[in-house]
Order: C-alpha cells, then sequence, then structure tokens
C-alpha cells in the first residue's frame, strides 16, 4: 500500500488488512455447518472475494452474527441476512444497509471516494434459478449463479440495494 493516509484518515497497512481478514476467516470457519471457506486477496485493485459451503442458511446467518460480536458492533439488525421458503423454494437476502447518515456527515473530498466504487454481490446454486425480484440481478448463462454489480453512491442513497427474493427450480 503505498499511502498512510487519504483525506486525513488513516489507510491501513496491508498486514493489518491481512490481520483482519484472517480474524474473519477463523470466525467463520468455526461456524458450525460452514466448510470449504476460501478467499482471494488483490491488493493491486483491492478486490477481496470470500467464499463457503453451508449446511443451512442458519449457519450463514450465525457466521454474520459471529463477526458482528467480534467486532462488538451493537447494530443487529444484519444478523439475518438470509433466508430460505422450503415449500415455496425461494432464497432471500434481506441485507438493505443504511448508510446514508454517515455519508451525509462526510466533507465532500470523502465523498469523491465513493463515487467509482461498485458493490458486487454473486450467490451460486445447486439449482437453477427460475426468477430473481431485483432487476439489477443478471441470472448466468448456466442458471446457477446471479451477479448483481451496484454503485456504492446508489446503495448509501437507497436508490439500490442487494435486497433480493430468488425462485429456483423444484
Amino acid at each position: 500500500m503505498l499511502m498512510d493516509k487519504i483525506n486525513g484518515h488513516t489507510v491501513p497497512s496491508e498486514t493489518e488488512i491481512r490481520e483482519e481478514i484472517k480474524e474473519l476467516e477463523q470466525l467463520v470457519k468455526q461456524t458450525k455447518g460452514i466448510s470449504e471457506f476460501t478467499k482471494k486477496l488483490d491488493f493491486d485493485n483491492f478486490i477481496f472475494v470470500f467464499s463457503c459451503k453451508f449446511d443451512k442458511l442458519e449457519a450463514l446467518n450465525t457466521a454474520v452474527k459471529n463477526v458482528r460480536i467480534a467486532k462488538n458492533l451493537q447494530d443487529n439488525t444484519h444478523d439475518n441476512q438470509f433466508g430460505y421458503d422450503k415449500e415455496k423454494n425461494v432464497f432471500y437476502r434481506y441485507f438493505n444497509p443504511t448508510f446514508q447518515e454517515e455519508y451525509e456527515d462526510l466533507n465532500l473530498e470523502d465523498k469523491k471516494i465513493f463515487q467509482g466504487a461498485k458493490v458486487v454481490s454473486i450467490c451460486k446454486f445447486e439449482q437453477e434459478v427460475v426468477s430473481v425480484s431485483n432487476s439489477n440481478a443478471r441470472v448466468a448463462a448456466n442458471k446457477k449463479a446471479i451477479m448483481m454489480q451496484l454503485k456504492a453512491v446508489d446503495i448509501i442513497a437507497n436508490k439500490s440495494s442487494i435486497k433480493n427474493s430468488v425462485t429456483l427450480a423444484q
């Protein structure tokens, strides 16, 4: 990493980021029902990819909650980000962050940093995807994955969301 600070804010070193990711990895791996955790770290483009398999969505929600607790974060509104309706065969992504107040408190130079930022969400499934509720979701050619690529500023302004319902083939 070439910079120590951006707009007066301390930028964590690559070593510090690796330590945080290692802690996250340990927390997730220790969660019952989680397996095959993998990570890809690209420090040149600042892209971090995390992947795992899970027995039930409750395990994934527990992993998210365990990370929040370990980081002493009080807001528990995102502890249950995922759901599944067995009867309808529908996967739900509930996560809808609210960062607008924090963003509004930033100065103009800090806000500019978010202008080119993107949030990418990819979900893979064993069954084929029949439909999605989010118009930003793109279904893969093999119909076993969806991807959303959204502008960070649109998520902050609540113009777009990664919230989604995915109907899977029976």
